[in-house]
């Protein structure tokens, strides 16, 4: 069983690893690095114009409530597979071990992604709340016991440990309760509170788990937690690159019929705006995109900050909607039919003005909503209009090439 968890941990990594090439390419890095730095520009002016006069009635609920909600960042990964239920019959007792090393696994990842919730917030809590370093220690080791307790909580869920005089849900009931209790005495009374009731509920738990009799693994649940937590990381990675585990089912949509154009000029103009409306890899992306890059440009303080990023979510949109150059390349009556690849790129070139042209408008009106400066906006308006003529007139020709050189 332990060289069964090496072997399917070593092709976890080389999957993580594969498609974090696509994740983390250039266009994405870059507006993550604008992004990144607008945010601390504008998280390091809100850090140093506190003082705990202004800031003591907000800060421990805005802390509390991002230190609740990071708790449940990362769960256990048992990397199950279907077939494991049969195949694993003959050894089911021998299968213990292969969770254990899940959970400790598991465990482990989920502490430092505890510790990187805890410096972000960090600054807040020392500055708001007045908290010296060895304060700032109880509550990150309360944190990780909090985090413990949950992991392990987890564990009894998957391998059947339960408490027969409470049900699962009461169980998350106390639990929730005394993960609230602990972090309002930690960040209202004192931190060093907080951890010994954070220590007290781990060793309640970790005592009556051990003293629990062990009636095997819940596979069904264990199998429709892993595939859940493998379909949220597939469709992380659908933004950026086609996931076959992740691919979406074409849906017809007959109610567009009426609204899109037929094929009369552009039988490319044709395929291209049905397959944005039925294909939910496609418009999801999109959607997602937009919704993200609004948000951003809500958030982000500073005027050309703001400028900069929407700038290159244009760019990264772009980019993004490239895929939608190539679907149709196994359509074998676009090479029967007599057709010229410029109608191809002039289709292209169409749909994707379109496309940058909502995401532009969107954009303006949240830079609106934010300045209230029509003049800053329709500055703004302007420089996102002469963007999508650039990238649509001039960019998107030579990667076209590109794409349809490559798929020769």
């Amino acid at each position: 069983m332990n060289d069964l968890w090496r072997q399917r941990q070593r092709a976890y990594r080389r999957l993580l690893l594969k498609y974090s090439r696509y994740v983390l390419n250039d266009h994405f890095v870059i507006a993550l690095l604008f992004i990144l730095g607008g945010f601390s520009l504008g998280y390091a002016q809100l850090v140093q114009n506190l003082t705990p006069e202004n800031a003591a009635w907000w800060v421990w609920p805005v802390s509390g409530i991002w230190l609740w909600g990071w708790l449940y960042v990362g769960s256990i990964t048992t990397l199950l597979k279907p077939p494991d239920p049969i195949f694993w019959l003959p050894q089911e007792k021998a299968s213990d071990q292969y969770i254990q090393r899940a959970f400790w696994w598991s465990l482990w990842r989920n502490c430092g992604l505890q510790i990187i919730g805890l410096g972000i917030i960090s600054p807040l809590v020392l500055r708001g709340l007045c908290m010296n370093s060895w304060d700032l220690l109880a509550l990150g080791l309360t944190q990780l016991l909090l985090k413990g307790t949950l992991t392990l909580h987890e564990y009894r869920i998957l391998t059947k440990k339960r408490n027969v005089q409470l049900a699962t849900k009461q169980e998350y009931l106390v639990l929730f309760g005394t993960q609230i209790s602990c972090l309002i005495l930690a960040l209202r009374v004192t931190c060093w509170g907080g951890l010994a009731l954070a220590a007290l509920c781990l060793g309640v738990v970790g005592v009556t788990t051990y003293r629990l009799e062990d009636y095997g693994i819940d596979w069904q649940l264990a199998l429709d937690r892993e595939n859940s937590r493998m379909a949220r990381l597939y469709r992380f990675f659908n933004l950026f690159t086609d996931v076959p585990a992740a691919q979406g089912s074409i849906k017809r949509r007959k109610l567009w019929d009426k609204l899109l154009p037929q094929a009369k000029g552009n039988p490319y103009l044709y395929c291209y705006y049905r397959t944005l409306v039925r294909n939910p890899n496609l418009s999801g992306t999109y959607f997602r995109l937009v919704g993200v890059g609004v948000l951003v440009v809500l958030l982000i303080p500073g005027v050309w900050v703001r400028g900069a990023v929407a700038m290159l979510w244009l760019y990264l949109v772009m980019n993004q909607m490239l895929g939608l150059a190539s679907v149709h390349r196994n359509n074998l009556f676009q090479y029967v039919w007599p057709l010229q690849p410029l109608q191809q790129r002039k289709a292209l070139q169409k749909v994707m003005r379109y496309l940058l042209g909502g995401v532009t408008i969107l954009l303006v009106v949240g830079v609106e909503i934010v300045t209230k400066n029509w003049l800053l906006s329709g500055g703004m308006l302007v420089i996102l209009s002469c963007e999508n003529a650039v990238l649509t007139g001039f960019y998107l020709p030579q990667k076209m090439d590109k794409l349809l050189d490559t798929q020769k």
